[in-house]
C-alpha cells in the first residue's frame, strides 16, 4: 500500500513515531488494558486493523486510525470496528480514492470524535454523505451520531450529537 496515494498526499509513514498493523481475525492494536502490542509512544501514530471486527487505540498525540484493510475490495464489509483516538488531533479514516468502507453489513463505531480536534478522511464528496442524531444507538445513555454514505451506516460516532460540516473531513 502506498500510504502517501491512499490518502491523497496528506500523511505519510514517515510523519509517524509509531506504526502498528493488525492481523487477520479480531485484533486490538494500540494500548489494551496494560498490554501493548508494541508500546505507544505518546506522540504521533498511524494504527491500521486488517480483516475482522478490530479496536483499535490511539495514545496521546495526532494519530491517524483505519479499521479496516484498505488493501481490499469493498474494505470494512461485515466488519465492526471500534476506534479510539485519545487525546489529540486524530483522523478517523472511512474511506480512500477508491471506495467508501463499511459498505453494507458493518460500520466503525468512532468512541470519542471531538468535533474540535478531530476528522473524518472518506472517499467522495459532502454531497454523498448524510448523518442523523437524536438516538441512542451504542455506548452509554448519551445519543450518538450516525453517518450515512449514500444512505448506509458506515460510523456511529459514540456518545456525541453533533452537527457536521465540510471542516470536519477530508474528502478522498
Amino acid at each position: 500500500m502506498a500510504w502517501t496515494e491512499y490518502t491523497n498526499g496528506l500523511f505519510s509513514l514517515n510523519d509517524f513515531d509509531t506504526v502498528q498493523y493488525g492481523s487477520d481475525g479480531n485484533d486490538q492494536v494500540g494500548p489494551v488494558s496494560g498490554f501493548y502490542f508494541v508500546p505507544p509512544a505518546p506522540g504521533d501514530d498511524y494504527l491500521e486493523g486488517n480483516l475482522g471486527n478490530d479496536t483499535l487505540n490511539g495514545w496521546g498525540g495526532n494519530d491517524v486510525l483505519v479499521g479496516v484493510d484498505p488493501d481490499y475490495f469493498n474494505a470494512g464489509a461485515d466488519e465492526y470496528d471500534r476506534l479510539n483516538g485519545g487525546s489529540g488531533y486524530d483522523t478517523f479514516v472511512l474511506g480512500d480514492i477508491y471506495e467508501a468502507y463499511y459498505q453494507g453489513n458493518g460500520y466503525a463505531i468512532v468512541e470519542d470524535f471531538d468535533q474540535a480536534y478531530d476528522f473524518l478522511a472518506v472517499h467522495g464528496s459532502s454531497s454523498d454523505y448524510t448523518f442523523t442524531t437524536g438516538s441512542d444507538v451504542i455506548g452509554g445513555s448519551a445519543n450518538d451520531t450516525i453517518l450515512n454514505y449514500q444512505g448506509d451506516i458506515v460510523a456511529i460516532l459514540e456518545d456525541t450529537t453533533v452537527n457536521l460540516n465540510t471542516g470536519d473531513f477530508f474528502f478522498l
